[in-house]
């Protein structure tokens, strides 16, 4: 009796942990897109997006210029850094298909004319750490999120 009742208990603790581990969900941060729009990722999906056709990853921004059509999204450091490479379309596209988002469109990534912002705001970036670097003090850029 004892012998069953202990098979009893180690099968009911067993089944709770399984409920509660598959009930642990993975951390999502947020990326704000050239549009000023806000997604949240996490790094599985990231992960998954950047196998997407028409979407690449760098963990620098490309030194020798992104093809007219392509855009750089900046990354968080939670998600490690770099940046998603990629047109707006198949950045759209592989959100959708990662469940990122639901329905989004090239629009919803960049609104037209942005991609010369994405580049100056990545420049400002770049100059603000060389000035930091080169010891330019604590004047730094920063571009405020929209919310």
């Amino acid at each position: 009796m004892l012998k069953k009742l202990t098979v009893l208990a180690f099968i009911f603790v067993f089944s709770l942990s399984q409920i509660a581990f598959s009930q642990v969900t993975e951390t999502s941060f947020e990326v704000t897109l050239p549009s000023g729009n806000i997604v949240k990722m996490t790094k599985s999906q990231l992960e998954e997006l950047i196998t997407k056709p028409g979407i690449g990853f760098a963990n620098v921004t490309p030194s020798t210029g992104l093809p007219e059509d392509q855009i750089a999204i900046p990354l968080p450091p939670e998600l490690g850094g770099g940046y998603l490479l990629g047109t707006p379309e198949a950045i759209a596209d592989g959100m959708n298909a990662v469940n990122i988002t639901v329905g989004a469109t090239a629009e919803f990534v960049v609104k037209s004319g942005t991609r010369t912002n994405t580049i100056l705001i990545i420049l400002a970036g770049i100059g603000g750490l060389l000035a930091l670097i080169l010891g330019g003090g604590g004047g730094g850029t920063t571009t405020p999120s929209s919310h």
